[in-house]
């Protein structure tokens, strides 16, 4: 990755002013929990990323069927209908 020109011309330390620790003095056992600590945590975020991506496509879905119903029942076919939506349900009655 290039850096920007105006800090292309300007630096401010050479890779010889950096220390350098010897191979045998770097232990990295004791730092190991955190590199765990922070897969896991990585993993949670990412699960719950995907979560919300989830809850979001269902609530697009949900969002979409209940214009769909709108659409259909505010029709002119339905809405000129001559059927009372507050009767009760005809319920057939056998007669021997």
């Amino acid at each position: 990755m290039r850096r920007p020109l105006k800090l292309q011309e300007q630096i401010w330390f050479t890779i010889d002013d950096l220390p350098v620790p010897l191979p045998s003095d770097v232990d990295f056992t004791d730092y190991l929990w955190m590199a765990e600590e922070l897969e896991e945590f990585d993993r949670q975020v990412e699960e719950e990323f995907w979560e919300e991506l989830f809850l979001e496509a269902c609530f697009d879905e949900m969002l979409a069927e209940e214009e769909a119903q709108w659409q259909y029942f505010n029709s002119p076919q339905i809405s000129n209908s001559k059927l009372n939506p507050e009767a009760p349900v005809f319920v057939p009655k056998f007669s021997v």
